[in-house]
């Protein structure tokens, strides 16, 4: 029995040894749960990150829907222009291939570049007035007949061109015109309105076009002319305009190609711009001109002679008494008109009197006079139109107030 007692006693210990190191092992539990709940906190953050994602994305989708609708609409509108473009294009290299080819500039394609026909024209020496003007282009003329005399003397180039400015019906038209018939070169007379296009980038490559065709006959014929008339709906001042508007890209493409590299300087292409608001021109475009000329209406001597000349041209029947009423009445009236009047003297308000008087004449040319059976009449005809005639004109083309007719007359009367 104290045997069993001591074996009981030396066992005890080890058993309470065990029994303390179960707790130990069951405290690891605490551990597991902290990184569940890590893994959840994690999972959330993601899920709610990739939430707030999604309504970015979908958010930026329909942006870029939106965008893309945009660019369909342009990408549309985009491939019009190049198509414009591309016609373009290839009338002008079609035309100088066969200007290149034949050497015919009969044979041009594109309508409005045509060359006119300078022989229709008046010449220099059938020009009424014009005297400084004619002084002007004597040079380019010179230029073009005389090229040896520029020849060994250092650098010399032809005139750029010339601005012809002024009053409406001052015979700008006409004054270019002559210069051709005076240079035999091949004449663009271009209408500046067919620079106002629908599509983008069209009115530029025109320009480019016109010039490029202007090289080619101008190399094959010793130069050539550009005229432009009433210049100032395409060379308007760029300064009241966006940077990159379509207007303001032909004025650039104008500059560029007037003073362009390109230009032969031996076979010179000459642009006359006429316009009847110089005031409304771009600056840069107006140096481009070597010579800005004023064209003023002619002086009462030069009138004269200008009515002389449309009367002997229009056949018209004009009797003595007519004509001395013409030249010393109503000529001697127009001076009165200055300043923003001055048009009234012009050329072409001298050729719409012409014009109406013969249509006065016409109209009341029949004289009826009394037949010798009762109740009934016979007209007469007259045959030359009389003062009357151009003095109803006068008052329907120049002014209604025709007592400075009478004034005139009643001086040269006494």
């Amino acid at each position: 029995m104290k045997g069993e007692t001591k074996m009981s006693r030396k066992n005890t210990p080890i058993e309470n040894k065990t029994s303390k190191t179960k707790p130990i092992t069951n405290n690891n539990k605490f551990p597991s749960l902290v990184k569940i709940n890590l893994i959840l906190f994690i999972f959330s953050g993601l899920f709610i990150s990739g939430f707030i994602y999604f309504l970015l994305l979908n958010t930026n989708v329909r942006e870029l829907e939106k965008r893309v609708i945009i660019s369909e609409n342009d990408f549309a509108n985009l491939k019009t222009t190049l198509n414009q473009l591309k016609e373009t294009n290839n009338k002008a290299n079609l035309e100088k291939e066969t200007v290149s080819n034949n050497g015919n500039q009969d044979d041009l394609l594109v309508p409005q570049f045509q060359i006119s026909d300078s022989t229709k024209f008046l010449s220099f020496d059938k020009l009424i007035g014009f005297k400084e003007e004619k002084v002007a282009v004597d040079g380019f003329i010179d230029y073009i007949y005389n090229k040896t005399k520029y020849e060994n003397v250092g650098d010399v180039e032809p005139p750029f061109g010339i601005l012809l400015y002024g009053v409406p019906g001052t015979g700008k038209t006409p004054l270019a015109r002559a210069v051709a018939k005076e240079t035999k070169l091949p004449f663009f007379e271009i209408s500046s309105s067919m620079f106002s296009q629908k599509y983008r980038g069209i009115a530029p490559q025109m320009v480019k076009d016109l010039f490029a065709i202007a090289r080619v006959v101008a190399e094959e014929k010793g130069g050539a002319i550009i005229f432009l008339d009433e210049c100032e709906t395409i060379f308007v001042n760029i300064n009241n305009l966006e940077a990159n508007s379509e207007v303001a890209n032909v004025v650039n493409a104008f500059k560029t190609e007037m003073t362009s590299i390109d230009n032969n300087p031996n076979k010179p292409i000459f642009v006359i711009g006429a316009t009847n608001h110089i005031d409304q021109l771009e600056e840069a475009i107006k140096s481009r001109f070597t010579y800005n000329i004023e064209v003023k209406p002619f002086e009462r001597k030069e009138r004269q002679e200008f009515l002389e000349f449309m009367i002997n041209r229009r056949k018209n029947p004009y009797s003595d008494e007519s004509k001395k009423y013409l030249f010393e009445v109503i000529n001697v009236a127009l001076d009165d008109y200055q300043g923003e009047n001055s048009f009234l003297k012009s050329n072409r308000t001298l050729e719409n009197i012409l014009k109406t008087a013969i249509n006065v004449f016409c109209k009341n040319r029949e004289i009826k006079e009394p037949k010798t059976s009762e109740n009934s009449t016979k007209s007469k005809l007259r045959e030359t139109i009389d003062k009357t005639d151009l003095k109803t004109a006068y008052s329907m083309v120049v002014s209604k107030d025709t007592t400075i007719l009478d004034k005139i007359e009643n001086s040269i009367n006494k």
